[in-house]
């Protein structure tokens, strides 16, 4: 038995050369691509900046949320304090 020296493949490509030898056109055509989409991403960021308007709005909610949790603080310790009195007014008597 001999050995054949593959002929099938003798005529064929490479896989690259079977889908087409990108051509500069091609590559420019892709690069164009490539880069519009890095493009739209960078404008869809841009649009989901947020704007000073809806900031300064912002800044304001969390001042209120602050203000209302300092009050909230203060409100709880009361109780505490006041029971503190009483039992240091029952423990005196």
């Amino acid at each position: 038995m001999t050995r054949r020296s593959k002929p099938r493949l003798a005529g064929r490509t490479a896989p690259a050369d079977r889908r087409g030898a990108r051509t500069p056109s091609a590559r420019r055509r892709i690069a164009i691509y490539t880069n519009r989409r890095q493009i739209n991403e960078l404008r869809r960021a841009n649009d989901r900046k947020v704007v000073p308007e809806k900031l300064a709005a912002w800044e304001d909610k969390l001042a209120q949320q602050r203000s209302l949790i300092q009050v909230l603080q203060v409100e709880e310790r009361r109780p505490v304090i006041e029971n503190a009195i009483l039992l240091k007014r029952f423990l005196r008597s």
